[in-house]
């Protein structure tokens, strides 16, 4: 088998950006949930 290293090279690009920035994404998810839970319980409390 044998592979390209640009084939090699671009899927480790790919896999690293996907490592880096899917914990940013879903800490994105996560915090925008809680500030509208917060924002619309404290808009229901009122």
């Amino acid at each position: 088998m044998n592979v390209d290293p640009d084939v090699i090279s671009s899927a480790m690009f790919w896999v690293g950006a996907l490592f880096v920035f899917t914990p940013i994404v879903c800490a994105g998810i996560v915090l925008s949930v809680w500030w509208y839970q917060r924002k619309k319980a404290r808009t229901t409390v009122t």
